[in-house]
């Protein structure tokens, strides 16, 4: 008998293993996703379970996740250089000095990141301290919560998670 064998009906080979015949499948080629990539498989397994499945079984996941990969990298290169050339950072500064260049650029990241979040601290009207308690998963107020969703048209679910600390978790 065959070890291999081509099922015209469906298009698929299959292969011989004892008594059965398993489909030869094969994961589609799979694109290089960097961390912004990264961040949103993680956010989409952690919240948005059912679109990441989706995307997983119809094979566009990898497409759809270096493809926001490439937009946010674009996005963050664009203002990392913005930044530097209005601080004055260039190649010269590079060749002369490279420590002096290294600490301007991460700062220069630093400031990036920064801006992300107050442009939405203007955009939402919030305080930057309601921000900083977020990051450190500290209490922050509904009416906050609330002009952020609205901010980002998004819903309380998207942004924050209900952790129950009194009932341990089984497994």
């Amino acid at each position: 008998m065959k070890k291999y064998t081509f099922d015209a009906k469906n298009g698929l080979w299959y292969e011989q293993c004892g008594e059965y015949q398993l489909p030869c499948l094969t994961a589609p080629n799979s694109k290089m996703i960097g961390r912004w990539g990264q961040h949103h498989r993680r956010y989409l397994r952690q919240h948005k379970y059912g679109t990441y499945t989706a995307l997983l079984l119809t094979g566009r996941l990898d497409d759809y996740l270096a493809d926001i990969d490439r937009q946010a990298e674009e996005i963050f290169a664009r203002l990392v250089e913005q930044l530097a050339e209005n601080d004055g950072i260039n190649e010269e500064l590079k060749a002369d000095n490279q420590m002096e260049w290294v600490r301007r650029m991460n700062a220069i990241f630093e400031q990036a990141r920064e801006i992300v979040c107050t442009e939405l601290k203007d955009a939402v009207g919030i305080s930057f301290n309601v921000l900083e308690k977020m990051g450190k998963n500290e209490f922050v107020s509904m009416e906050s919560l609330h002009k952020i969703c609205l901010t980002l048209k998004c819903d309380v679910g998207d942004i924050m998670e209900f952790v129950d600390e009194g009932v341990s978790k089984q497994s």
